[in-house]
């Protein structure tokens, strides 16, 4: 015969409160603060997988079968959502080849700077940025970025 005890079993969402000091069931959080937000950091290191991910012209599975977790765990991670420990961190920076500390870089900024050089990044401009360093012609990829230069500037203009 089945246990009835299955059946009858409650949901399992835990609310601690700071009121009681201890953990409440079948509380339902009431308070912004009882929520999870990402961490700053943590949505800081995403991006920065992402954009080297990338740059590398890699898909999220591509990334995730490298490192034995699935695309949807690697969009959690660019995300913030999820934490990256220390030792997929060091994983993630092998499979994309850059070094750990790349993840960091800009952390202290505070990204209240709205300067386009702390942007979020789309796909196609960090596709573009790739393409343009990998043209072996320094000369030639300085007009290109030249005639960038004029072009935006241009618009600007206008």
């Amino acid at each position: 015969m089945p246990s009835s005890r299955r059946a009858m079993s409650r949901p399992t969402s835990l609310t601690c409160t700071p009121e009681r000091g201890r953990i409440d069931r079948d509380r339902k959080p009431s308070t912004e603060l009882e929520f999870k937000m990402p961490h700053p950091t943590d949505v800081h290191v995403g991006r920065r997988v992402r954009e080297a991910r990338v740059a590398k012209g890699m898909s999220q599975t591509d990334l995730g079968d490298k490192l034995g977790v699935s695309f949807q765990q690697v969009q959690k991670y660019e995300k913030g959502t999820n934490r990256i420990g220390a030792s997929r961190l060091l994983q993630t920076a092998t499979a994309l080849n850059v070094p750990v500390e790349y993840f960091f870089d800009g952390v202290n900024d505070g990204g209240q700077d709205d300067s386009p050089v702390n942007a979020k990044l789309s796909r196609k401009a960090i596709a573009t940025a790739t393409k343009l360093h990998q043209i072996p012609d320094e000369a030639m990829r300085r007009e290109i970025i030249r005639l960038i230069d004029v072009a935006s500037e241009v618009r600007l203009a206008s």
